[in-house]
Parts: structure tokens; C-alpha cells; sequence
């Protein structure tokens, strides 16, 4: 007797997003019919399965995959800049995890490359949604890694969508960190 697990709604699901299947040539067909439970629910597997499989386990493993994710980013923009013979970059800093790590690797790169960090600039676009806490960590950050920081405000590009967000003058007029 063989006992599976088999996930049919995944199965349905990849085949409608995946077009790569080939059509198939018309042939006999046998069906199988497997009496199912009414409700898909309350079944219970014969095994258990991790829900988080791609997640280290322990805190020696999450140090080494963070590590190995913030090398393979470095490495991606080193390749790009290199490519493209860019020397500079521009990054939205909101103060934000996102904005932040963003800017990380950014300098990372830089560093990496020999390249001088004030071809990073990070720019702020402070607007409705932005805690002074934030703006205020979007400021210290750039300052503290010594990038060129640049402060767009323009309301009226938040509520006209036909209104630049900046002009081509560059502006380096953040207020001084507390």
C-alpha cells in the first residue's frame, strides 16, 4: 500500500500560472475516483511539515543566511554599477527598515568598490505620512554614513499627480540633528 500527501489546490493553482506545461496528446484516460472528505479542513496529514521551511532554525543559521543575503545584494549592485559604470546612486531614506537596509548595502557596495560615499544620495521626501521620529532617523542615518542627503518637500506633488516631486536643482538643506 503507498500513502501521500497530495495538495490538489496547489497543484490546480501551479498549472494555471505556469504556461511551460506542453499540451498534452489526447489518449486514453482513466479515471480514478477518490472519495474525499466534505470538508478539506479538518483532515489531518500522515506527517508534519514545517511551516516556515526556508526559515533557519536556530541563531547561528539565521546569522549566516542574513549574512549570505546582504553579500549576494552587494555583489548584485556591484555587478550592476560595474556594468553600467555608474559612480553614483540615488535612494529614497524614509527612516524606515526598508529605506534603511536599501541604504545599507548601498554603502556596503560603495565600500567594497572603493567608491566614495557621497556618490550615494539619499534623499528625503518628507509628506502627510512621515513621523518626525522617522525623518529624524532618516537624517541621522545618511549623516552618520556620510552620503549626500537631500530634502525634496513639494505638497502639492502629493495631491497633483501631474506636479514634479523635484527640479533639477539639488538641494542640501536638512536641518541639524539634535
Amino acid at each position: 500500500m503507498i500513502v501521500a500527501d497530495i495538495d490538489t489546490e496547489k497543484l490546480l493553482n501551479s498549472r494555471r500560472r505556469t504556461t511551460t506545461f506542453a499540451p498534452h496528446r489526447p489518449a486514453e484516460r482513466i479515471i480514478v475516483e477518490i472519495p474525499l472528505p466534505e470538508n478539506p479542513a479538518n483532515v489531518t496529514l500522515d506527517r508534519e511539515f514545517n511551516s516556515h521551511p526556508f526559515v533557519p532554525q536556530t541563531p547561528e543559521e539565521m546569522d549566516e543566511s542574513g549574512r549570505e543575503i546582504i553579500n549576494i545584494q552587494t555583489m548584485g549592485l556591484a555587478q550592476r554599477l560595474q556594468h553600467t559604470d555608474c559612480k553614483k546612486v540615488v535612494i529614497g531614506v524614509s527612516g524606515g527598515l526598508d529605506s534603511t537596509l536599501a541604504l545599507l548595502i548601498a554603502v556596503r557596495t560603495f565600500d567594497r568598490l572603493g567608491l566614495d560615499r557621497k556618490g550615494i544620495i539619499g534623499v528625503t521626501m518628507p509628506g502627510f505620512g512621515t513621523s518626525n521620529r522617522t525623518y529624524r532617523n532618516s537624517i541621522a542615518l545618511m549623516r552618520c554614513l556620510g552620503i549626500t542627503s537631500r530634502r525634496n518637500f513639494h505638497p502639492q506633488s502629493l495631491t497633483n499627480n501631474t506636479s514634479p516631486i523635484s527640479d533639477s536643482t539639488p538641494k542640501n538643506n536638512l536641518p541639524p540633528t539634535k
